[in-house]
């Protein structure tokens, strides 16, 4: 129901669907207590998360959705800002042969001193469709996402005014990484004192496709 959680929760392996009634008054907050939400223990693609806004985390990796162990939900119609990491990953962290399936989320306002403010994306395969991910900082690398070691597609997508203050990739850092950018907008993104403002790409493949 609509309303107010303060609150971390964990899948614990269960493969379940977490339903709220609607992203704009039904919010998941973590309290500045650690990651918001985990689904981190090898959950399949039956598992769900959508309609809620996921906020107040605070962590070392992932504050507001950490998806790792090759876990692989559907995570759907979801607002998640206003989240923290130390290390990477503000807003979502996918790691460790995780493939998710993301669509129609909004990712803003994620903040991490380390890389990745929106998206921190490691060894594994996501898929991003309908996404919007903007007003996003990182200290490091890849104000809105950063993507090492894997394979990442990212089809009718909004990435804008996400910034970098000491490393390459407002927008996007991708190394060693297979990246499909399909139909999306990248712009007004920022690399304050260094390289990509938009798109920063080392040692992999980067497609951009008009449609």
């Amino acid at each position: 129901a609509a309303g107010t959680y303060v609150e971390n929760i964990n899948f614990n392996g269960k493969n379940i669907a977490v339903i709220g009634a609607d992203s704009s008054n039904t919010i998941i907050d973590g309290g500045n207590n650690g990651k918001t939400v985990i689904i981190g223990s090898g959950e399949d693609t039956t598992t769900v998360l959508s309609g809620f806004t996921i906020t107040g985390g605070y962590a070392d990796y992932g504050a507001g959705i950490w998806c790792a162990n090759s876990s692989n939900p559907k995570l759907q119609n979801l607002h998640v800002t206003g989240n923290t990491t130390t290390g990477g990953g503000g807003g979502i962290n996918i790691y460790n042969n995780s493939n998710p399936n993301i669509t129609g989320i909004t990712v803003s306002g994620n903040s991490t001193n380390g890389t990745g403010g929106g998206f921190l994306i490691h060894s594994s395969a996501p898929t991003l469709k309908n996404v919007i991910i903007s007003d996003n900082t990182a200290n490091g690398k890849g104000g809105g996402i950063y993507s090492e070691s894997s394979s990442v597609l990212i089809e009718n997508s909004y990435i804008n005014n996400n910034n970098t203050q000491n490393g390459q990739g407002g927008g996007i850092y991708s190394t060693t990484s297979i990246t499909y950018l399909i139909g999306s907008i990248v712009n007004d993104n920022e690399s304050i004192g260094d390289y990509g403002g938009g798109i920063y790409n080392t040692s992999g493949q980067f497609n951009i496709i008009e449609s």
